[in-house]
């Protein structure tokens, strides 16, 4: 087994063994109920709870909900933007994001296909898979920027294909910086109905011409195939 996977192996090992306390399990349960509500009110409320360790806390679920791979990411950072404002909040929901990403990345290649499948459709790794093989980077960018399938359905979908975790990383990071500050900008301007609903056409046309363009140099790397 490689190095790598030793590390991040001692690391899951840690994580369950740390779920069988019953303080962890009881966190770990509501935070999920909290996620599965969908009231970002409640979230940030829930968040605000936890004083400093917020930041940690927020990491935290973040993560978790990147990990149970149909929870939407946009509800933590939505949350964060009402906490932290637009640059903090987007800022933290883009680091912890990331985490989420590169823990899925090695959790798939880690446990192996048929456990992965229990959390992710079969249908989704093989689309995923022969769409990286096409495209590399650019197919991890396209993932991000527009909401093809979830946050974590995608990351672990990844880690299955020949995609290696530098240009994966990059890839993730450029591509989920749009969407995350969208969100964290809508967050923060919760309160001021106008201006959200004006950023919302904004961010629409925005994301429809980032889309293309990302499409546009697929297509163009395939005609110089």
């Amino acid at each position: 087994m490689p190095k790598k996977y030793r590390y991040f192996l001692v690391i899951t090992i840690a994580a369950g063994l740390l779920m069988l306390l019953p303080s962890v399990r009881s966190f770990t349960t509501e935070a999920v109920r909290e996620l599965s509500s969908g009231d970002t009110e409640a979230i940030s409320s829930y968040l605000r709870s936890f004083g400093w360790w917020t930041p940690v806390v927020s990491t935290i679920l973040m993560t978790i909900a990147v990990l149970i791979a149909p929870i939407p990411t946009f509800l933590v950072t939505f949350a964060n933007g009402m906490i932290y404002g637009l640059w903090w909040g987007g800022l933290l929901s883009w680091a912890s994001a990331l985490i989420g990403a590169v823990l899925c990345y090695y959790l798939a290649q880690l446990l192996g296909r048929p456990v992965i499948e229990k959390i992710v459709p079969a249908a989704a790794l093989d689309w995923m898979d022969t769409f990286v093989k096409r495209h590399g980077i650019y197919a991890v960018m396209l993932s991000r920027v527009v909401p093809i399938t979830s946050y974590g359905i995608a990351s672990y979908a990844a880690g299955f294909t020949a995609i290696r975790i530098t240009p994966y990383l990059i890839g993730t990071a450029i591509g989920q910086t749009p969407g995350t500050f969208m969100y964290a900008y809508f967050g923060a301007y919760a309160n001021d109905s106008l201006q959200v609903i004006f950023w919302i056409i904004a961010a629409i046309i925005g994301f429809s011409a980032l889309a293309a363009l990302v499409r546009r140099i697929i297509h163009s790397k395939e005609n110089d195939v």
